[in-house]
């Protein structure tokens, strides 16, 4: 498991094979800025989902397994923009000035 790490790894540090032209196509490098923000609240998202969506006695019940997985998806990454935009955008250019005069 190591090895195959070590080599595409490698693959992608000199940009050579699939995965790196994968991650080099423009939504990869679109969604590079928010994957923090996506990071921090993915977990609290699942949570809602799992609580309103996924419950049998939900009004918002969705049967079908892919829309479910999709529409998570699609809701993870907004409230990750969303956050981005609105949290950690003001919040670095806050401290930034605060404590970088």
């Amino acid at each position: 498991m190591i090895i195959a790490f070590i080599f595409l790894f490698s693959l992608f540090v000199i940009k050579k094979g699939y995965f790196s032209k994968l991650l080099e196509n423009n939504i990869s490098v679109f969604l590079r800025q928010f994957a923090f923000s996506i990071f921090l609240t993915h977990q609290f998202i699942r949570t809602l989902w799992m609580y309103y969506v996924c419950k049998a006695h939900s009004q918002w019940v969705i049967a079908h397994p892919v829309e479910n997985l999709v529409l998570f998806f699609i809701v993870v990454i907004l409230f990750g923009v969303f956050t981005y935009y609105f949290v950690e955008k003001p919040s670095f250019k806050y401290l930034k000035k605060k404590f970088l005069r």
